[in-house]
């Protein structure tokens, strides 16, 4: 993980803000592992359920300690093409079960 100090003395921890599906809500989340992501890319992520596919909202920026909510979980890797059809047919069952 990456931290600035700013001239104030403020501990600034380098996060990306990551999004679940369509939510409106973003998630901080530590970029240290993943090089060159690029806005709307899915990314493997650790969550406290697990491993999850999210996007990319904001790309690695600087954040007062303080906004931090919990333990910053890192961003694992980049989602690969078989991730993404895994994540669809899973989403599909989701969207099939909650209709019954």
């Amino acid at each position: 993980m990456s931290w600035v100090v700013c001239v104030k003395g403020t501990i600034m921890p380098t996060v990306v803000s990551i999004r679940f599906k369509d939510s409106g809500k973003t998630y901080y989340f530590d970029p240290t592992h993943v090089n060159d992501m690029t806005m709307g890319q899915y990314v493997i992520v650790e969550t406290a359920r697990g491993l999850e596919m999210a996007r990319v909202a904001e790309l690695p920026h600087d954040v007062e300690e303080s906004v931090i909510v919990g333990e910053l979980k890192p961003v694992v890797r980049p989602a690969t093409s078989e991730d993404e059809v895994r994540w669809k047919q899973l989403n599909s069952r989701q969207d099939e079960l909650l209709r019954r």
